[in-house]
């Protein structure tokens, strides 16, 4: 498929998508209303102009689509809305003419079906889709790979070299990672250099670091996350890279030789998730013994080199969930989404997250690369954490939300004083005109991250 077809339909998708989690959210205060029979005049997915506008024969509702798809709205008498001439509105039937309880279920109404949303589209991805999980330093090893020739195999661990000091508060010994943000894989790792010129071939001494965060579900594969590190030790507990530009030059026969440390799998040919390392008679992991590994650099072409695919790949494992058990793990899913979500908004609070904010830019980008590089399925799933992102969002008490009208009622029912709707009104109007100045910034924040 051409790469701009491609794109065209996943524009389309991602619409389709949030219009979905648009109208299931507005169609929660239709429902509510109409339940209460409070007036609705018009159910709108989008905003702006309209393309389409249809009421029932005999009904009251008009049900529109227009042409921004990045919002909707159900407007209900009581909201400071127009009504059409000629039709009269009983004061009973509008939000002011309900109990707090009533208004309160309509406006939280929203909210809720997009809690109801998301786990409804955790549960689809667990009962129709395979899953996987990719354990890190589980390893899968490939048949006549140079890990599998050094004695290495499927399942067996990787294991990274640390760093043991003795608290001098307690004398407890903890270990310690000595280089932030990368793992150590051999310490002692020998570079080959071939000769050049007048330099003769020498071997000099490095460090075989793992950078975790290149290893995702779409790239598995440990040798792009390898990195060759001269350092210096004087530190016990935190290393220094050495900046040596010269350093990581890959040239012809250039090579390294190094040493990983292995515990040994469970099983190679079958994978329980719960046990899959093998114990000695006194409980402790076994160590294989492996050959040391060397690894050539390798001719690309035009003076160019890399060095060769190790063998090391973190294991995928994939299975499926009965019927009954998609329910639990919707759950969960469900639950660690909105746990994630209530802690990343409470960060801004803090001053904390504000670079993973994202509008819809980011999240079309977001999404189109996990439908083209994780499928169907992890593709609905997130669709419903942005379902209790949105939930949560709506939950903020900020005017214009539904989180501020769920507070305003909740305050006049337990007080038993109404704010003036001129008063409501304003505050609400100069709450959306913040919102849509929040959704310009993210946008232009989205545009630039772009380049």
């Amino acid at each position: 498929m051409p790469e701009w077809l491609s794109w065209i339909l996943s524009i389309l998708l991602f619409i389709i998508s949030l219009g979905i989690l648009i109208a299931i959210h507005e169609f929660g205060h239709f429902l509510a209303a109409k339940a209460f029979n409070v007036y609705v005049q018009e159910y709108a997915i989008g905003m702006g102009p309209k393309l389409f506008s249809k009421k029932r024969k005999l009904g009251e509702t008009y049900f529109s689509l227009r042409a921004v798809p990045f919002g909707g709205f159900c407007s209900m008498y009581g909201e400071d809305v127009t009504i059409e001439e000629g039709i009269r509105i009983p004061k009973e039937r509008g939000l002011e003419g309900v109990s707090h309880v009533k208004r309160f279920v309509i406006f939280g109404a929203g909210i809720a079906m997009n809690f109801v949303l998301a786990y409804l589209l955790f549960f689809i991805n667990c009962a129709a889709f395979p899953q996987s999980s990719y354990y890190l330093n589980v390893l899968d090893v490939p048949e006549m790979s140079l890990a599998r020739q050094a004695g290495i195999k499927n399942h067996d661990l990787l294991t990274f070299d640390t760093v043991e000091q003795i608290d001098p508060n307690t004398g407890e010994v903890k270990s310690y990672n000595p280089l932030s943000g990368l793992y150590v894989i051999d310490e002692d790792a020998i570079l080959h250099i071939p000769a050049s010129g007048e330099n003769e071939a020498k071997d000099v001494e490095i460090v075989v670091a793992f950078n975790p965060n290149k290893v995702t579900t779409s790239n598995l594969n440990y040798s792009d996350a390898i990195t060759l590190l001269s350092v210096d030790k004087t530190d016990p507990i935190s290393w220094k890279i050495n900046s040596d530009p010269g350093f990581n030059f890959i040239g012809e026969n250039y090579s390294f030789t190094f040493m990983p440390n292995i515990v040994e799998g469970i099983s190679e040919n079958s994978f329980d998730p719960n046990n899959y390392v093998n114990y000695d008679l006194e409980g402790n992991p076994i160590k294989r013994e492996i050959d040391p590994i060397t690894v050539n650099a390798i001719s690309l072409g035009s003076n160019t080199y890399q060095y060769e695919d190790i063998g090391f790949n973190s294991f995928q494992y994939i299975f499926r969930y009965s019927f009954t058990e998609a329910f639990g793990a919707a759950g969960e899913d469900w639950a660690d989404a909105n746990t994630l979500l209530f802690r990343a908004i409470g960060g801004l609070f803090v001053g904390q997250g504000y670079d993973q904010l994202g509008g819809p830019i980011a999240i079309l980008t977001q999404t189109t690369s996990i439908l083209q590089d994780m499928g169907f399925g992890y593709y609905i799933w997130y669709w419903g954490v942005i379902s209790c992102n949105l939930a949560i969002f709506n939950l903020l008490p900020f005017p214009g939300l539904d989180g501020w009208h769920l507070v305003v009622t909740l305050f006049e029912g337990i007080t038993r004083k109404k704010i003036p709707n001129k008063v409501k009104n304003a505050i609400s109007a100069v709450g959306m005109i913040l919102l849509f100045g929040l959704m310009i910034v993210v946008l232009f924040k989205d545009i630039i991250g772009l380049f």
